[in-house]
């Protein structure tokens, strides 16, 4: 996952990056605590690249999130995102919605493990389940059409669908590639192997997005 993620990082030449996770310990594999410390390890090591800010927002109130994200405006536009419920997503697009970061000008970078992507369940996080509801779910789910979802399971796929899949989904929306399947092209090992980018539909399923960076000119 972290090789995966150092790679879209560099290619986009994102150099300045922030990460905000969550730990609950009252799941059976506290998995972003390892992803977190793995994360600092590998960008501290690497060339021209900076973790400008790392936070456990697990016991942050509301208006202490906010206040943190007011203070990162001024030091990353790249944000990395390991998120252990449902819950602690939808408070951080709301939260950055409201304070007009769900732009052109900020990526958030959602990191997950497990194949869950924008669901968990049953249930789309940007849903709030409590009674009564705040009736923001469009604004979240608005802002969940902006994130990037990096996945360490590729949905079970073989190595040759998946490449496939990939050339093939560069002619659709967003990207209209009308010529990004040269002879050769095939799909990096390590983004194959690791990672999968998702966002939602008009009606609210997973579409496999390929991005550009996906592919190399030459064969593996």
């Amino acid at each position: 996952m972290v090789v995966a993620l150092k790679k879209t990082l560099k290619q986009f030449g994102w150099t300045e990056v922030a990460l905000l996770y969550t730990i609950r310990r009252s799941d059976l594999v506290p998995r972003c605590s390892y992803l977190a410390a793995d994360i600092d390890t590998s960008i501290g090591a690497a060339d021209n690249m900076t973790l400008t800010y790392k936070r456990n927002i697990a016991n942050d109130s509301y208006d202490t999130l906010k206040a943190n994200l007011v203070k990162l405006q001024k030091m990353a536009r790249i944000f990395i995102g390991c998120f252990e419920s449902i819950l602690d997503r939808r408070n951080i697009l709301l939260a950055m919605t409201e304070l007009g970061m769900i732009t052109d000008e900020y990526v958030v970078l959602m990191l997950e493990v497990s194949n869950t992507g924008f669901i968990k369940t049953g249930q789309y996080f940007w849903v709030d389940t409590n009674v009564p509801p705040d009736g923001k779910d469009d604004i979240v789910k608005k802002a969940a059409e902006k994130v990037l979802v990096m996945d360490l399971q590729p949905l079970n796929l073989t190595s040759a669908t998946f490449n496939s899949d990939v050339i093939n989904n560069l002619a659709q929306w967003p990207f209209y590639c009308e010529n990004c399947n040269p002879p050769g092209t095939n799909v990096d090992l390590y983004l194959l192997q690791f990672v999968v980018l998702m966002a939602v539909d008009a009606r609210f399923h997973f579409s496999l997005l390929i991005c550009s960076i996906l592919l190399l000119a030459s064969s593996l």
